[in-house]
């Protein structure tokens, strides 16, 4: 395995711990923040892994919709309006979400848990499928 392999292999296994985790706290409403930062940092995990893969440089930053306009040719499957509004929503809970004055009223964060599983399931397959010699087995 490459260095490039390995330091990706790297970010999808974190980015592996970061799902779990999610999966983890969604089960609670009082614990969906923590969640959806959880969310936001498996696919930016996911985005840096894909990054490494190929070579990109990718600055130090928890802005998914950066990473997704930098990668999204990487998967095509990812070019889609659809992963803009992912991107768009779930990055505010990178940092904006775990500081006092951040609000969003219980709906919305019901809203954006059923939008994170959907993004992350998607996103996880797409891992899985276009790179399966680098991610965790038998998950």
């Amino acid at each position: 395995m490459s260095v490039l392999e390995e330091e990706a292999r790297e970010w999808f296994l974190k980015a592996e711990k970061d799902y779990e985790s999610y999966l983890k706290l969604r089960e609670s409403t009082f614990t969906f923040e923590p969640a959806l930062f959880h969310a936001q940092q498996a696919i930016e995990k996911w985005y840096k892994g894909i990054a490494t893969y190929n070579n990109i440089f990718a600055r130090k930053t928890h802005r998914l919709i950066i990473l997704h306009t930098l990668l999204k040719d990487c998967l095509p499957e990812l070019d889609q309006p659809k992963w803009l509004r992912y991107c768009g929503i779930l990055e505010q809970y990178a940092v904006d979400a775990r500081y006092p004055g951040f609000g969003v009223d219980d709906g919305e964060l019901e809203d954006d848990i059923t939008l994170a599983t959907e993004a992350l399931f998607e996103f996880r397959s797409l891992i899985q499928i276009n790179y399966p010699n680098l991610v965790a087995q038998g998950r």
